[in-house]
């Protein structure tokens, strides 16, 4: 006997079509990114720690912490974009603490230090200790900060010099990264803070990417706000306006 075709009779269920955002998605290439990203940082940390302290190893040394420093940044861009998407959707949670800025300016800067080095630039800080602390997520506001001394070393000659300042003014502590770099153009200025302004025929240097968004998302949710300025022999200076807490006002 002729064995008999089947048909299912039942249809599976329609999927409900549901939206899907950015922001749905973020949080799954984040996890999928840093497994690798982790183990990556974990294995150059570990390599660096077994190599002799001999001058023979320094060039290998340098190139192994080249890496490290670059796993950083990857880890960096990888928060930046989840938290772009947050901020676009109205769910970035803030953990917010006193934040002492010389302390912070400190470490951001010693991140730096193999690649300012390498190309002899300066980093100064000009940030009195006694400033009043400000009310800010130290992680987020963190960011910021290595989106712009970033920003700032990319376009700096070799043996120029950059500047990350804080001072207070009445109730605004005025916080400024500025280099010795080429002037960004008129033509882009207003633009200077959306997605990707730049373009490869306006030229190498341009923000390209997420990086200034990010700063202008991160900064108005933190209150605070950030511009383009000019100093003399400083072309670029990027002005952060963050309000100082009433406690600490004088």
């Amino acid at each position: 006997m002729a064995a008999k075709s089947v048909t299912a009779s039942r249809s599976l269920p329609a999927l409900e079509a549901t939206p899907r955002t950015f922001g749905d998605i973020a949080p799954v290439l984040v996890h999928d990114f840093k497994g690798p990203l982790s183990a990556v940082a974990l294995n150059l940390d570990f390599v660096l720690e077994q190599l002799p302290p001999d001058a023979s190893f320094d060039v290998l040394r340098g190139a192994l912490a080249e890496c490290r420093h670059a796993s950083d940044r990857i880890f960096r861009v990888i928060a930046n974009l989840l938290d772009v998407a947050r901020c676009e959707e109205g769910r970035l949670a803030l953990r917010l603490s006193s934040v002492s800025l010389p302390e912070l300016f400190g470490r951001v800067v010693a991140a730096y230090e193999p690649e300012l080095a390498q190309r002899e630039v300066e980093l100064q800080i000009d940030a009195a200790e006694e400033l009043p602390s400000v009310d800010a997520d130290a992680d987020l506001f963190s960011r910021v900060l290595h989106n712009l001394v970033d920003n700032a070393l990319r376009n700096t000659r070799a043996r120029g010099k950059l500047v990350l300042s804080a001072h207070a003014v009445r109730d605004t502590m005025e916080i400024r990264v500025k280099n010795e770099g080429p002037p960004i153009p008129l033509a882009i200025r207003n633009r200077l803070f959306t997605r990707a302004v730049g373009t490869e025929a306006e030229g190498m240097g341009l923000n390209r990417g997420l990086g200034l968004y990010f700063c202008r998302l991160a900064l108005q949710e933190l209150g605070a706000t950030i511009g383009l300025s000019e100093e003399p022999g400083f072309p670029v200076c990027f002005v952060i306006r963050y309000p100082i807490p009433v406690r600490s006002v004088r």
